[in-house]
């Protein structure tokens, strides 16, 4: 906050709304900080998270599973079938004519009737 504030001149480097010039948004940032800072502000009391004796850790993401199955990719010139390995793309098994779960959702029309107890 400081770094913005104790910038002697904001330079507009877009275009703002007719409605808006830079000594506005400034005076706004300034009434913003100045609720923020207040010590006897009771609504916005940021002490407690100043002052966390730790920050909150989140575990990693889980890594994806392996997919890596060997598929029949084409044929080669002679007749062969080519088989890769690898992860295989939803398109690429339905350009081939190989099995692929559809995962679709109903029609939002058929969800909207079901919701609302068939009465759309």
């Amino acid at each position: 906050m400081d770094m913005v504030q104790s910038l002697p001149e904001w330079t507009c480097q877009r275009q703002l709304a007719d409605d808006t010039d830079v000594p506005t948004l400034r005076k706004f940032l300034n009434d913003w900080v100045a609720t923020r800072t207040t010590p006897d502000n009771k609504k916005v009391d940021m002490q407690p998270y100043l002052n966390a004796p730790n920050r909150i850790t989140w575990p990693d993401l889980p890594t994806p599973p392996d997919y890596s199955v060997p598929f029949q990719m084409g044929e080669t010139a002679d007749g062969k079938p080519w088989m890769v390995t690898g992860p295989r793309l939803r398109r690429e098994a339905l350009r081939l004519g190989q099995y692929c779960f559809r995962w679709e959702r109903p029609p939002q029309s058929r969800l909207l009737k079901k919701a609302t107890g068939g009465s759309v």
